[in-house]
């Protein structure tokens, strides 16, 4: 009997140390599972982290489509490129344009130089430079309100205390009611060595003159053609209409375009010649 509880003592002694031993492995398993566990909470770290870099990726692509999309700020070229470029509406102020340049509507081109052969008044030829003779002025008539373009080349001269030149029309047009048309019968008159020169041109069944309303000393004319003058046809001598007293009851502006392209802004700033008594303002 004592044998055999010594034996069961034994038994249940050394099942008990298989217990043991087996319960300390399972310890360490739950703590390996934990470490496991915490590289799993690692992962979930990463994976908190991965949504930031997306959206810094993300600002990235956004702030290089911005500097592409830049396009429309470097679409700022169009601007660049828009309407100041065609010096057509700046040139319309004033200023100066290549050949082509747009003013008014009219296709505009810089005058050049040509060389002319002049009859001496002393017998012989002398050689003279004349510039193209090319006018942009307003029109003011019969309630109409619109543009001319002037186009004209020097073809002969003579040589009378200088060159008297004479030119010919290349293109005479007025822009109204947004349409350009040629004007008939159109004539530019330098005139004579005081250059009061005249234009010319039929409308409306009438003949028109852009002339000067005052002349200064020597009677010469200190300003652009500045009037207009009526007249039944370009045959007669005495205006229906004369627009070109001191009064001015038919205003207009012209301004000569340059050799560089360049004329002044058609806003009128009329002033009496000096010298002219038609224009003698009231003392006092």
């Amino acid at each position: 009997m004592t044998s055999i509880n010594l034996t069961r003592h034994f038994e249940s002694l050394l099942l008990a140390m298989v217990l043991a031993a087996s319960g300390c492995g399972s310890d360490e398993d739950d703590a390996q599972s934990i470490g496991d566990g915490g590289g799993d909470d690692q992962y979930d770290a990463d994976d908190t982290q991965n949504p930031d870099d997306e959206a810094d990726a993300a600002a990235d692509t956004d702030s290089g489509g911005q500097a592409g999309g830049g396009e429309e700020s470097g679409g700022g070229g169009e601007s660049g490129g828009g309407e100041s470029g065609s010096g057509g509406n700046a040139g319309q102020n004033g200023g100066a344009g290549g050949d082509g340049a747009e003013v008014y509507g009219f296709s505009v081109r810089v005058p050049q130089y040509r060389t002319l052969t002049c009859q001496s008044e002393m017998g012989g030829t002398e050689t003279a430079e004349e510039l193209e003779a090319d006018f942009l002025c307003t029109f003011d008539y019969a309630g109409e309100s619109g543009h001319i373009y002037l186009k004209s080349k020097p073809i002969g001269c003579t040589m009378l205390m200088g060159p008297v030149v004479s030119f010919e029309i290349e293109a005479a047009q007025l822009a109204l009611g947004g349409s350009i048309s040629d004007l008939d019968n159109a004539l530019y008159n330098r005139g004579g060595n005081h250059q009061n020169d005249s234009f010319e041109f039929d409308y409306q069944g009438k003949h028109l003159k852009y002339y000067h309303s005052s002349f200064g000393f020597g009677w010469r004319a200190c300003q652009p053609m500045d009037c207009i003058q009526v007249f039944n046809s370009s045959a007669d001598e005495d205006p229906i209409q004369d627009g070109c007293t001191a009064e001015r009851t038919l205003p207009v502006v012209c301004s000569q375009i340059q050799e560089d392209g360049s004329f002044e802004e058609l806003v009128d700033t009329f002033e009496p010649c000096p010298g002219d008594s038609n224009n003698e303002q009231p003392q006092g």
